[in-house]
């Protein structure tokens, strides 16, 4: 992806961040108390997208590397800032008739949404039996 791009692909999720260089090839922003960092590449590209703590740092003597890495900027902008979860708690759902929703048991079954965590992870109170059941894969949901 081209560094304008990345560049504005951040700023459109997370408006307000400010991106700082050095005048070299290393981009950075701080975003809740992480730094978030990328590297500018030949033909105007980007890569090496990194996370860490504001104070967490590498030490080379004991070989620990803070932080973590990514493939793309979608991944560290997801990581930084996840997106909304697709049902709010109190929705009604039914679970979709597919292959993986059948193994799993939830096809064609109705709850009601109880909790939402991080990344789409759901706490549903199913219909027909009355107990709460977890579920992750909010793709196989839809909205009643």
């Amino acid at each position: 992806m081209k560094l304008e791009s990345v560049i504005k692909k951040i700023q459109k999720r997370m408006p307000g961040v400010e991106i700082e260089s050095a005048g070299g090839r290393k981009y950075w922003f701080t975003y809740k108390g992480k730094i978030a960092s990328f590297y500018a590449c030949e033909y105007r590209g980007a890569s090496n997208f990194h996370i860490r703590r504001a104070d967490d740092h590498s030490d080379m003597v004991t070989d620990y590397f803070a932080g973590s890495f990514y493939n793309n900027v979608t991944q560290m902008i997801n990581t930084l800032c996840p997106l909304p979860a697709k049902f709010p708690a109190g929705c009604l759902i039914r679970g979709k008739d597919n292959k993986r929703a059948n193994r799993l048991g939830i096809a064609r079954r109705i709850g009601i949404v109880m909790k939402v965590s991080s990344y789409g992870y759901y706490t549903l109170l199913m219909a027909d039996t009355g107990i709460e059941e977890s579920y992750s894969y909010e793709r196989d949901l839809e909205a009643v």
